[in-house]
């Protein structure tokens, strides 16, 4: 499968940017969407939460402050990071036009699986992953 995202159409996301979403809910398991984000300066973007997903975003352009569960942080290109389920977030203070590759994964109450099989992943991670202490 190969999808252009220069050919899918910009629609408006629920919080107040602009979208090109790639792949909806329903092609691949647990994604409920793949979609590149758009902000301008003047954009603003509600305080929401999503109470069953991961929301993932890769920073391609741009810098901007993202409000995680209460933390601020500056994220520029090449920057990931990781909303957890239930964690209010937001991006703010738009500094220049900022454009984000994003996806969310959608979890249920079993613990999540690593990559080698169905376990739950009790492994150390590497310092510096932004996935210490779980």
């Amino acid at each position: 499968m190969v999808i252009r995202s220069d050919q899918c159409v910009k629609e408006p996301a629920r919080h107040g940017n602009p979208k090109r979403v790639i792949l909806r809910q329903g092609v691949l398991p647990q994604v409920t969407q793949v979609a590149v984000a758009e902000f301008e300066p003047s954009d603003e973007v509600e305080l929401h939460i999503h109470p069953t997903m991961y929301e993932n975003y890769y920073v391609l352009e741009g810098r901007a402050v993202y409000e995680i569960a209460g933390e601020k942080h500056e994220a520029g290109p090449g920057d990931f990071l990781v909303v957890p389920p239930g964690a209010p977030h937001r991006q703010t203070e738009f500094k220049e036009r900022h454009r984000v590759f994003y996806w969310g994964i959608a979890v249920d109450d079993l613990p999540l699986a690593n990559a080698r099989g169905s376990e739950p992943d009790t492994e150390p991670r590497p310092s510096g992953s932004g996935f210490e202490g779980g």
